[in-house]
């Protein structure tokens, strides 16, 4: 059965999702701007994060995705269309 966490992430409180199963695969949905705070729920749940998929690539989207990367490598799935607003500030409006 598919599960759905939802956390309050960064300085705007972006939701951001964890879906898990019950064998503890995640994925995460808009890791906004609070790497802590994701990283200590996915610990304390023992997740296996499989990948992360950011809906768009606003700042308040994609804050902790890269420190999540660095630590899981993991798959990252985005739209072509926002691809480099993952490193642009102008275009993420950081």
């Amino acid at each position: 059965m598919l599960k759905v966490d939802c956390l309050s992430v960064g300085p705007l409180q972006s939701n951001c999702y964890i879906l898990h199963n019950d064998c503890n695969s995640a994925v995460i949905i808009d890791p906004g701007d609070d790497f802590n705070k994701i990283d200590n729920h996915v610990g304390r749940n023992n997740y296996s994060v499989e990948a992360i998929i950011f809906t768009h690539g606003h700042f308040d989207h994609i804050g902790a995705g890269e420190l999540l990367f660095d630590k899981y490598l993991c798959k990252v799935y985005v739209h072509a269309d926002d691809a480099q607003m993952l490193s642009d500030s102008y275009l993420n409006l950081s």
